[in-house]
């Protein structure tokens, strides 16, 4: 996976770029999608929903290219009684931080305390005032 998203920050963040270009296609799971064994790719406003998603999914630090990549899970949202204010503002501030994303429509945040779970669906405006919508699914180590 670490080779999808250098391929993506470099393309988009390296470059200056702010429309949707081209990178690798990640499953839901993280895995590089191959079909025949051909890898798969994805662009346009998908390769962006998938950008914004990947950005969500990634722990700040986690990444050696680039370690301030990624959400502050820790320390700054998650806490024994995590603040859902706090925790949409994070989150609405990195999906702005995706390059091609002018505006966040909407982002909802649903907490599952049982699951330890957190569903984040966003929709947001790219530069020629197409939404792109799109959900992610953090789970587990939060």
């Amino acid at each position: 996976m670490n080779q999808a998203r250098s391929s993506r920050v470099l393309s988009a963040g390296g470059s200056g770029c702010t429309l949707p270009g081209m990178d690798f296609l990640v499953s839901d799971d993280g895995d590089l999608v191959f079909t025949d064994s051909r890898l798969q790719m994805v662009d346009g406003t998908e390769e962006l929903g998938q950008r914004v998603r990947l950005a969500l999914l990634t722990h700040r630090g986690e990444w050696f290219a680039d370690e301030t990549y990624g959400v502050p899970w820790r320390p700054d949202v998650l806490r024994k009684a995590p603040d859902l204010g706090l925790i949409e503002a994070v989150l609405r501030a990195k999906v702005l931080d995706v390059p091609g994303v002018q505006t966040v429509k909407s982002l909802t945040v649903d907490l599952d305390y049982e699951a330890r779970a957190l569903a984040v669906d966003w929709e947001v405006i790219v530069g020629s005032s197409e939404a792109v919508t799109g959900t992610a699914l953090i789970t587990g180590e939060l």
